[in-house]
């Protein structure tokens, strides 16, 4: 294209090229400057919808004019080539500007203002952007942030081939929804992608990195976060906070436009510069009072019915994955080393091992108050670093990681969730080398001892019993087991024999397994059609039979998940509406629907924290392991308190906690609380007190079903127990 001249544009050089257009430097001798020229694939042209849809689009891109949107001067049609001129900019792009290191927080505060007020500017007028990343802000010699090809995806969505090079969107940046092949985006799409903008403005790097575009879609469909702190500690809290909400995996829970999120960040920044960081007081006033909501009172819930209403779930098989797993891949087998039935934000439960002997609860004697501590150095954190070889381990809360296996040579990313040890001395992981299948691995939790587990077949998404015996795992589309130590290794259903088996969830005592199973095989596309089971098994070598048949012809969804409660006598499952229910474990009897998926259920190990679940006030598992510390963490029911952990540690109560505008309110209560430490359950939530005063309502059950109520006032001093007699 060198020389080439294109209306009375003549091309000069190549500047850039993408998926679906590539940029050229060219001379308008009319006007007697350069422009920017896009030229789209030629074999685009050949399709008369395309033409169509091109000259509709870009006539609308065309009419936006904002100071920080890269005006569009000229477009059209010639010998088969769909072209745009632009203003040609010689400075750069934001991803060169990353590439200089993360930008200082005041600058990425004033570039997501400038990009925000542009894209609000655009959706006003019913404009997408659609592929929102570094490349395609433009950045002018002053630094000021130019937002360019809008509307590009939207011109190819119904053209472009389903290949590693023409995804619709850049799957590092796409949201979970544009993930899923969603073709109703809203703005709150393009606010998601400016947010992964942004996690790279300040931390230098985006916080999902894959080498397949798969992957990176499973990782924004599944994966938790990796918090911005860990790569930049010195960012402020509130602006973090900022980060989180505009990549909530739920288009809901964002900001309602963006121009909202860059002032939430702005104002962060601001204050971060101005006022200087210290720990957090003793005492703070605690959130706006509501009603504490008991166990009592929610203790029928689950068991109720509720209104049929599907609500649009995070699914670990979507339409976007699914599409791409059938092209990109070519292969169901592949497809299953990216499944997870594990959510990894989520809370542990668990009490001290032993028998409660306690007869009646002891008297409380109040205490004074201090700031939460550093939590032990032994309740850590796993997960494969991000943008670096290996795995991160961390304290709770640090914001200062250890690295492990940096330089074993292992690909972890289609690890899928690392599993720890119920002793928190070892971590489980699926990785490969090289062009090898995917494998178990061990490691010591101080990196030590790595080795491989004996390889049975693609070998993925290893979940740890919680008595510690055994490994379950998916391998070629097989359900198989090991030990721990690569014994005993078995396959439980076989592919070709009852289809593909995905999501395994073990039962809370260990000796049984209930999974999906696909009767058809691995190989299938969006929209899901075709039988699935839920069966259930009980390894090594006892009984395995399907429990559940769902028919599925639903073309909006497809969610696999099973999980066993707590007491193993139910299980969980998604029907093939959508619709979570609950049904008997003996002969899968339905007891009645869910008004969510109770992912707390599913199996999640924490060293130090026994089953790792996401407790809710209604269903507590009756029996709990937790070596080697007496350690408790729970977060409450929703509608309680907003971001608000408690646990006990060493017969103290620890309450760590946000208000609605997300400050930090920690304290610690000793008191003299053994009989806590074998507590069965417990709930937190504001009481009303006298006058306008709130207070903290914390109410344990211990083993023998007595409860005692505590309550703190607003200087978070214990003034009540359980009879309500001040202290």
């Amino acid at each position: 294209m060198i020389g080439r001249t294109i209306g009375s544009y003549r091309i000069v050089e190549q500047i850039g090229m993408g998926g679906m257009a590539t940029v050229y430097k060219a001379y308008d001798p009319n006007t007697d400057r350069y422009v920017a020229i896009k030229i789209l694939p030629q074999h685009f042209s050949q399709d008369p919808t395309f033409r169509q849809r091109f000259a509709r689009e870009a006539k609308a891109i065309a009419k936006l004019e904002h100071l920080h949107i890269l005006p569009i001067f000229a477009y059209g049609e010639e010998d088969g080539i769909a072209y745009m001129v632009m203003r040609y900019l010689p400075s750069g792009t934001l991803t060169d500007r990353i590439r200089q290191g993360p930008l200082p927080l005041a600058e990425a505060a004033r570039l997501l203002s400038q990009i925000a007020d542009a894209l609000d500017y655009a959706h006003a007028r019913g404009v997408l952007h659609r592929d929102i990343k570094p490349s395609n802000i433009l950045l002018d010699a002053s630094g000021n942030a130019f937002l360019t090809d809008f509307g590009i995806a939207k011109m190819v969505e119904a053209t472009v081939e389903l290949t590693g090079a023409g995804v619709l969107g850049t799957p590092a940046y796409m949201s979970p929804e544009q993930c899923r092949g969603s073709r109703d985006l809203t703005p709150a799409s393009d606010q998601y992608s400016l947010g992964i903008v942004l996690y790279e403005m300040v931390t230098g790097s985006a916080p999902f990195q894959a080498e397949t575009p798969i992957a990176l879609i499973y990782k924004h469909l599944n994966d938790p976060l990796p918090l911005p702190h860990t790569l930049r500690p010195d960012l402020p809290e509130a602006a973090e906070q900022v980060i989180l909400k505009a990549l909530a995996k739920e288009p809901e829970q964002r900001y309602k436009t963006c121009r909202q999120m860059a002032a939430a960040f702005a104002q962060a920044v601001t204050a971060a510069e101005t006022q200087p960081q210290i720990s957090p007081p003793a005492t703070r006033t605690p959130p706006p009072a509501r009603k504490t909501v008991h166990a009592a009172e929610e203790a029928t819930r689950l068991h109720q019915p509720v209104p049929s209403t599907p609500k649009r779930r995070r699914l670990f098989w979507l339409a976007g994955a699914a599409v791409l797993v059938a092209v990109l891949l070519g292969a169901g087998i592949l497809a299953l080393s990216l499944l997870s039935g594990e959510t990894a934000n989520q809370t542990a439960e668990g009490t001290a091992p032993g028998e409660s002997t306690e007869t009646a609860l002891p008297a409380l004697q109040a205490g004074s108050l201090v700031d939460l501590p550093e939590p032990p150095p032994t309740s850590r954190t796993a997960y494969p670093c991000p943008g670096e070889p290996g795995i991160c381990i961390a304290p709770i809360w640090s914001s200062t990681p250890r690295q492990i296996l940096t330089d074993a040579g292992l690909n972890l990313e289609e690890a899928g969730q690392l599993g720890w040890s119920p002793d928190g001395q070892q971590i489980v992981l699926a990785a490969r080398r090289s062009d090898q299948p995917n494998r178990l691995y061990l490691v010591n939790a101080d990196g030590s001892g790595l080795h491989p587990l004996p390889l049975v077949e693609n070998d993925v998404t290893p979940t740890w019993s919680p008595n510690g015996e055994w490994l379950a795992f998916h391998s070629g589309g097989n359900l198989s087991i090991m030990r721990p130590d690569g014994r005993d290794p078995a396959v439980l259903l076989h592919t070709d024999e009852v289809g593909c088996a995905v999501n395994p969830q073990w039962s809370p005592d260990s000796q049984r397994l209930v999974v999906s199973v696909l009767v058809d095989g691995c190989d299938w596309q969006w929209p899901f059609s075709g039988r699935r089971e839920v069966w259930v098994v009980s390894p090594p070598d006892g009984p395995a039979e399907p429990l559940l048949s769902f028919e599925h012809n639903n073309p909006d969804c497809a969610d696999f998940q099973v999980a066993f409660s707590p007491d193993g006598r139910a299980i969980a499952a998604v029907d093939a509406d959508c619709q979570p229910r609950l049904y008997r474990a003996s002969d899968g009897s339905e007891i009645g629907p869910l008004d969510e998926f109770p992912e707390w259920w599913t199996n999640q190990i924490y060293p130090q924290w026994g089953r790792y679940r996401h407790p809710r006030p209604y269903e507590f598992a009756e029996d709990f392991s937790n070596p080697p510390l007496n350690l408790e963490r729970w977060e409450p029911q929703e509608g309680a308190l907003d971001e608000t952990r408690v646990f006990i540690e060493d017969g103290r109560l620890w309450v760590d906690m946000q208000n609605e505008e997300g400050e930090p309110w920690q304290m610690n209560l000793p008191a003299r609380l053994e009989y806590p430490v074998n507590a069965v359950e417990f709930v937190i939530g504001l009481e009303e007190m006298e006058g306008d005063e709130a207070g903290l309502g914390v109410n344990l059950t211990v083993r023998d079903g007595q409860s005692v109520d505590l309550l703190l006032d607003s200087q978070a001093r214990l003034v009540a127990d359980t009879a309500g007699q001040q202290v």
